[in-house]
């Protein structure tokens, strides 16, 4: 994976008379785009480790392409006033900072995501509250909704109806009552009474909701252990992600169209020795019929698949312009099995590589005598 590299910008705010920095982090890949904005953009920036785990969703098809602005936080006395439900912050964010951004990066995004923890939190679920046309999702990890004693879960009436897709997480000992914040904060209700109660007002608004009480705290290593996860749920329905289905005898002809494409520009040292009809009527009669087999599909596009009984792994092919959908397919055949064998030609250096990451291990070479293409092979084993 190449390093990672950030444009680093200067926001300038006239609704908030200040200013601060923003990072923004390219797309994995080139393309239509989805704009991800972290608002306590330092934290996710260095603590939650942020840039690497988003960049690793979108190569394995987890997320969408995507441009993600960090945006940097500013001190107590500027950012409780903007995350406790601030109509001017809401404003700039949505009417000055995100045009703002889309300039820099040159592009329309797709869709807008926005994500906060603990009071920024707060201040995302409100923001997306206040223009429902503006983000399409958010992501609150611990948010404060315990701030006015509930008092944005309540007023959400007020609210306009909206589609946003909302993904709230807090640790379950998030427990404590009565908790003094300095400077005249008193926190009367739980992190977690506050965030089931914005759970069950933003569903009873109808918008869509997934919720979590994790195993933990209020702290950084219980939200950077699970933010892969949440981004994932948070973009599950986004078209651009890879979904994984089961293939049926219909996807005969797309399955062995892909095989034949990867093979010939994968291992063209390979001869050809079965026609598009014969390939077509393996993958029918054989394959599709008696294997346990799963496609890749990226907009309704078949990108990869993989075919497996239980202790055989007999074919796992690839889009070679997508990146990580290997390891997803790998990863289901070994959820699936408690052990795996599998054939491949001791010249594809890559797949030899690529099997032994994930735990196989050589345990014969053949000159190929016994093959369809007389090429000298290999055979791996895993077990669980």
């Amino acid at each position: 994976m190449e390093p990672l590299a950030f444009r680093q910008r200067r926001y300038v705010s006239e609704a908030l008379g200040n200013e601060r920095n923003i990072w923004l982090q390219e797309p994995a890949t080139p393309g239509p785009a989805e704009l991800l904005l972290f608002l306590d953009g330092e934290y996710f920036l260095t603590h939650l480790e942020a840039p690497a785990t988003v960049r690793a969703l979108q190569e394995s098809g987890a997320l969408p392409p995507c441009w993600v602005a960090y945006v940097a936080a500013r001190e107590r006395e500027v950012r409780w006033p903007e995350n406790f439900c601030s109509r001017v912050f809401a404003r700039a964010v949505c009417d000055e900072l995100v045009p703002q951004i889309e300039s820099w990066v040159g592009v329309a995004p797709t869709g807008r995501a926005l994500a906060g923890l603990s009071l920024t939190g707060l201040g995302a679920v409100y923001i997306a509250l206040s223009a429902p046309a503006r983000f399409q999702r958010v992501l609150s990890l611990s948010g404060s909704f315990w701030w006015g004693d509930g008092r944005l879960a309540r007023e959400l009436s007020s609210f306009p109806a909206g589609s946003t897709r909302f993904r709230l997480t807090v640790g379950d000992r998030e427990t404590c009552t009565d908790v003094d914040h300095g400077h005249g904060l008193i926190q009367r209700i739980s992190q977690v009474e506050g965030c089931r109660n914005m759970r069950d007002g933003l569903r009873d608004r109808g918008f869509m909701v997934s919720y979590a009480e994790y195993a933990g705290g209020h702290d950084v290593p219980s939200w950077r252990r699970d933010l892969a996860g949440d981004l994932r749920i948070l973009f599950a329905d986004t078209p651009g992600t890879i979904a994984l289905r089961r293939a049926t005898l219909a996807d005969a002809t797309e399955v062995s169209t892909l095989f034949a494409r990867v093979r010939r520009e994968a291992l063209p040292y390979l001869p050809v020795t079965h026609t598009p009809e014969e390939d077509r009527a393996y993958f029918n009669k054989v394959v599709l019929a008696q294997q346990s087999v799963w496609l890749a599909e990226r907009r309704d596009r078949l990108v990869g698949f993989i075919a497996y009984d239980e202790t055989c792994l007999h074919h796992l092919y690839v889009d070679l312009r997508s990146h990580g959908i290997g390891q997803r397919l790998l990863a289901k055949a070994e959820a699936d099995c408690t052990q795996l064998q599998l054939w491949t030609f001791q010249r594809n250096v890559g797949a030899r590589r690529f099997y032994a990451r994930y735990g196989f291990k050589e345990v014969e070479q053949t000159d190929g005598t016994t093959n369809e293409e007389r090429e000298p092979d290999v055979r791996m084993e895993w077990r669980r």
